[in-house]
């Protein structure tokens, strides 16, 4: 059996996501990626691709991707490198390729005769490049149970879903008891230096705000230095490799809607508050608000004001945390591992 497992390079989200179910994978695994690739698993190789960005190009007219793309410019190089590392791989022999996320990496692997497996998002993912690239799959993999399923999403899609659940590389963890007492904010992730503004959740000074408006509350964030002119209560641990620790003694984690946030903190067992990013087809708007929908989050559809911040704290910290637990019951990786080789197995 052979598996090539395409991860896109946007964020770490993709790569991480795919270590966590290459673990697991039995067949003879190949990474495709651009992103920096996390520590993979004894025998699973990865193919380094070149990146595929307007910047990156080598000449030729950008012109608008015609149906059934989203991406597909004109005399990019990187593109055709990219194109061509992956046929080669499909002409050693038979296999499976999953994409994660691309609907021309899809589209090339069944050109390619090859069993393809996307794994889903959420958002409004109904558009023509998207019915086309679920439609020539095979099977669709869905990182989250049916209770996070858009309202909206079309009866023939989700026949085809195997809803494995969510998952991240914290499975299999024990999660800590929460602290009775304690006061902690743990932040995760969408802390751009421009804030809302610039497409990011929150920016520097709405954390040191938000701070200074709890005083009763120590904020740690994670993936950045401490915001100029924040209080004592307030400081950044800058980049963690493994956040573990924090997360295992947070009161509340406050992230953004992405897949791995949500997901470590259901890992870890910890009242979730969640503002989403701006993303294409409404993707963490939509997940925020199913979140908030099955009570596995307090959702905000942007940045309270500081004012809001002591009673939205307190809100989340009497929440039941099992709505939030049950997303991730440890077995999710796994069983998206025996969808792939499942694929795998029947290509040949």
């Amino acid at each position: 059996m052979r598996l090539a497992y395409y991860a896109g390079h946007h964020g770490r989200g993709h790569v991480t996501r795919a270590a966590a179910v290459l673990a697991h994978v039995r067949a003879e695994a190949t990474l495709f990626t651009s992103a920096e690739p996390p520590p993979l698993p004894d025998g699973v190789a990865c193919v380094r691709l070149p990146p595929d960005d307007p910047e990156a190009g080598s000449g030729g007219a950008e012109r608008v991707s015609p149906e059934p793309f989203h991406y597909a410019p004109v005399g990019h190089g990187g593109v055709r490198q990219r194109m061509a590392q992956i046929a080669a791989w499909a002409a050693e022999g038979p296999g499976a390729l999953v994409a994660d996320v691309s609907v021309e990496v899809a589209t090339l692997g069944r050109l390619l005769s090859l069993p393809v497996v996307i794994v889903r998002q959420h958002g409004a993912r109904w558009d023509g490049p998207h019915r086309t690239a679920y439609g020539l799959a095979e099977r669709l993999l869905a990182p989250f149970p049916p209770s996070l399923e858009e309202p909206d999403a079309p009866a023939w899609v989700r026949e085809k879903t195997a809803y494995v659940g969510g998952f991240s590389r914290f499975d299999g963890r024990p999660a800590p008891p929460r602290s009775r007492g304690a006061r902690r904010v743990v932040v995760l992730g969408g802390g751009g230096a421009g804030g809302a503004a610039s497409g990011r959740a929150w920016g520097p000074g709405d954390l040191a705000a938000a701070a200074r408006a709890t005083p009763r509350w120590r904020w740690t964030v994670l993936g950045a230095a401490t915001p100029p002119g924040s209080p004592d209560t307030l400081e950044g641990a800058g980049w963690v490799a493994d956040p573990w620790t924090h997360l295992a003694s947070a009161s509340v984690v406050v992230a953004t809607a992405g897949h791995n946030a949500v997901m470590e903190a259901a890992a870890a067992g910890r009242p979730l508050v969640v503002v989403p990013e701006p993303r294409p087809f409404d993707e963490q708007a939509r997940k925020a608000a199913a979140l908030d929908r099955i009570g596995a989050a307090v959702a905000c559809p942007r940045w309270p004001e500081p004012a809001a911040w002591p009673a939205l704290l307190d809100r989340a910290l009497g929440c039941d945390t099992a709505p939030l637990r049950a997303l991730a019951d440890g077995g999710g990786a796994a069983r998206a591992a025996a969808v792939l080789d499942d694929v795998a197995r029947g290509a040949g």
